[in-house]
């Protein structure tokens, strides 16, 4: 079965439980939140403004079709090989008309939405030319970006294939020695600690809002390890109980 892609192209944009209106109000719960430069798998077609949509961590609602570019499976496949990717690791950063901070703004990403970095040389000292999902280009500070570690590999996996995020959790931790380990643990927590001061918000993942399970999600995402949405324990995420003693 052939499925249809989108990328979101909104710098936020809210996954809810039940299709909103045509106009794009929607009265139901708020499930996730889903970020510029995000790969969405599109399991319905549009039906009044609306898609059913699955992320690249597996989790499905429902999402405007406002938010998303349509695309085809080769765009997924395309950037897992460009190697001029990169992600948003501030909790937000702006995309200037110039390559000075008196550029005038263009666009404001937040923390792990997804961009593409067009140039870096030749351009003023710590700048970079990019391309948002949203086709926006502009300059951004280097210093304000990083390499993206999380993969859309999700999107393009069998649906019987449960293991999948456990499966690809578990390379990324058998690379790691003892003191990697150590290492990772750290930056997991620093990566939690840096949402100190965030407003809960139901269904939020990033630093204007987030709820519980959306900050333990993020911290692991900026980090590379894929988890489920919710903070149930589900077959084939790498989770698992530890026993209380």
């Amino acid at each position: 079965m052939s499925y249809q892609f989108g990328i979101i192209q909104a710098p936020q944009a809210f996954l809810y439980q039940k299709a909103g209106a045509p106009d794009g109000s929607n009265s139901s719960s708020i499930e996730d939140e889903v970020l510029s430069g995000w790969f969405v798998k599109l399991l319905s077609s549009d039906n009044e403004g609306w898609y059913y949509a699955e992320t690249h961590y597996g989790y499905r609602a429902f999402l405007s079709a406002s938010a998303v570019s349509l695309c085809e499976e080769a765009a997924v496949k395309e950037r897992a090989a460009n190697a001029q990717i990169r992600r948003v690791a501030v909790p937000e950063a702006d995309v200037l008309s110039q390559p000075k901070v008196q550029g005038s703004l263009l666009e404001t990403l937040p923390c792990c939405a997804v961009l593409e970095v067009l140039a870096a040389a030749d351009l003023p000292n710590g700048w970079c030319l990019v391309r948002t999902a949203s086709g926006c280009e502009g300059y951004m500070q280097e210093a304000h970006l990083t390499v993206r570690t999380d993969s859309d590999a999700g999107l393009l996996r069998a649906e019987d294939d449960g293991q999948f995020f456990a499966d690809a959790a578990a390379s990324v931790l058998a690379s790691l020695d003892a003191d990697g380990e150590a290492a990772l643990r750290r930056k997991i927590t620093d990566s939690a600690r840096s949402y100190l001061g965030t407003q809960y918000r139901w269904g939020g993942k990033s630093h204007r809002g987030i709820d519980c399970s959306g900050l333990v999600f993020m911290s692991y995402l900026e980090n590379g390890l894929l988890l489920f949405r919710d903070a149930a324990i589900k077959d084939g995420y790498p989770v698992h109980e530890i026993p209380r003693e």
